[in-house]
């Protein structure tokens, strides 16, 4: 057996040097099934896993492969290395600090380790951090993480210019460039309040411009001790945030304290608010990163895009002219040949001709008056060609708004919700890696139906959460479409056939596909 082990070791080795990392995993996995307690196997099937993109087994690899050796060092490696990939940042510090206290002079687990802590840093460090000086709780905070040093250059600047941005070198626990200490004293009139509140922002601005600092952070002033109206401080912030925005290229953040749920709320309705405002109309490109990939929606000509593949349809006859003239006349041929051939096919592949694309894919497709047939017909025809660009190997595609011309298909958008989902440290790994997808069905619940829960009540999915070994917890915001929604009850396995989603009537929204809700941000607390 031992030869048999070894002569899979062997090829698998071999498998994976030569980049076939998925019959590299299958030849480890062999030989795991033979001898369990190798942990050589469990490191390399590690790797293999890494290498195929596979970062939550490659993790389980690796925490195996140290059950069984506590002081092989390369499975601290492997097991850094899964949890970075995995933006598990301080977990996977800590693993390489672990790895070097049994071989300090290790040069790989210490070039692993500084890669770790750039990537922390970079995940959470901001240009500029942002004090009101008025405020004792913040300043005194501030002071104490920065050190002795931030405390002493303040107070030198202060004594030459009290009335200015005092602008000083970040040190101790802060995570940032500079410290930015700006005086501001709250008013009971509302309009002077106002404005007292945009020239905060605004001096922090033009001192952030004048350092080519390219991120701040601000915290929400007056919300505290002075007692000033929170939506009246949000509004103004952002929206003169907003407005210096439109000058100057700066990331803009405000930090709200984790337990003032009620100025978080605020804050994230006044940004919505004000995006509805924006006009989308003279917008030309919108796009969202999805997973692996990017849905980018473009107003424009489609034979011009720069994609591999251009889609056009059978129940569009001015697209397929505009698509085949453009291409020229040897596609138009191509195109009539194999249609004349296969009538009956799904979908006619030909060459681009004169076209920037690789391919361009003729879709039969014809419109619907039934809504759920229609919509069906359209997850059809991307499912199709989806399945065609993954055989070709191809990794973009430009599609037309299909029935939305002469055949006049409904353009509704689905309603979309910023809700909120709570969950323990572990699962917000997973849903950060793939999303909401099915495996969190019934997670939170089963009242309303059997699907993944969302609130527009932070304080409810706070109930969901668990304190890691820090003290930390975790909850997302998300964006969820939830369509037309209905009454939920437990018997509820799908959605009811007419709706897009289930609900409590109240604050609770219970999604069905993975495909209905994106990880927006993921806050994690005290």
């Amino acid at each position: 057996m031992a030869s048999q082990i070894e002569k899979l070791k062997s090829k698998a080795n071999d498998t994976f040097s030569e980049e076939n990392y998925d019959e590299a995993i299958n030849l480890y996995t062999q030989a795991i099934a033979l001898d369990g307690n190798n942990h050589y196997l469990y490191s390399n099937r590690s790797a293999a896993y890494i290498k195929a993109y596979k970062y939550k087994e490659a993790l389980k690899d690796a925490e195996q492969c140290l059950k069984l050796k506590s002081d092989f060092v390369k499975g601290y490696s492997r097991k850094g290395a899964a949890l970075l990939l995995l933006k598990r940042y301080k977990e996977a510090i800590n693993t390489y600090e672990e790895g070097l206290k049994i071989d300090p002079n290790n040069e790989v687990l210490f070039n692993d380790l500084e890669t770790a802590r750039k990537a922390a840093t970079k995940g959470s460090k901001t240009d500029v951090i942002v004090v009101c000086s008025s405020s004792k709780f913040l300043f005194e905070k501030i002071c104490e993480a920065g050190g002795k040093s931030v405390l002493a250059s303040y107070k030198s600047q202060f004594k030459k210019s009290p009335n200015s941005v005092i602008s000083v070198q970040a040190d101790g626990e802060l995570a940032s460039k500079k410290i930015y200490f700006l005086s501001w004293t709250a008013d009971a009139d509302t309009s002077i309040l106002r404005e007292s509140i945009e020239k905060f922002v605004s001096d922090a601005f033009e001192k952030a411009v004048e350092e080519n600092q390219q991120s701040i952070a601000f915290p929400a002033i007056g919300c505290g001790q002075f007692g000033c109206s929170i939506d009246l401080v949000a509004q103004t912030m952002i929206r003169e945030a907003h407005r210096k925005q439109q000058e100057h290229d700066i990331s803009v953040t405000f930090v709200i304290q984790p337990e003032r749920t009620d100025i978080y709320d605020e804050f994230q309705n006044q940004i919505q608010l004000l995006e509805a405002e924006i006009s989308p109309t003279n917008l030309k490109t919108m796009s969202a990163t999805v997973k692996k990939g990017v849905i980018e929606i473009e107003q424009g000509n489609i034979i011009k895009q720069k994609v591999d593949v251009i889609i056009g349809t059978s129940s569009s006859v001015f697209l397929r002219q505009a698509i085949t003239e453009a291409a020229g006349s040897e596609v138009e041929k191509a195109y009539k040949k194999e249609l004349k051939s296969h009538p009956n096919s799904t979908l006619i592949a030909v060459s681009s001709g004169a076209l920037s694309c690789k391919q361009i894919f003729f879709v039969q497709w014809e419109p619907n008056d039934d809504e759920e047939i229609l919509r069906q017909s359209i997850i059809d025809l991307i499912s199709t060609v989806v399945q065609n660009m993954i055989s070709h190997k191809f990794t973009s595609v430009a599609f037309p708004a299909i029935g939305c011309g002469l055949h006049g298909c409904s353009t509704q958008i689905d309603t979309e919700k910023r809700l909120y989902h709570g969950c323990p440290e572990q699962a917000a790994s997973l849903i950060m890696e793939d999303c909401f997808n099915r495996s969190f069905a019934g997670v939170n619940g089963t009242v309303y139906g059997f699907g993944v829960y969302f609130s527009s009540n932070a304080s409810y999915s706070h109930g969901y959460t668990r304190p890691n070994s820090n003290g930390e917890r975790c909850m997302f915001m998300a964006r969820v479409l939830v369509g037309k929604t209905t009454k939920g009850n437990s018997s509820m396995k799908t959605r009811p056939l007419g709706f897009d989603s289930t609900t409590d009537e109240k604050h609770i929204f219970v999604t069905y596909h993975d495909a209905q809700a994106f990880a927006e941000y993921l806050i994690t607390y005290k």
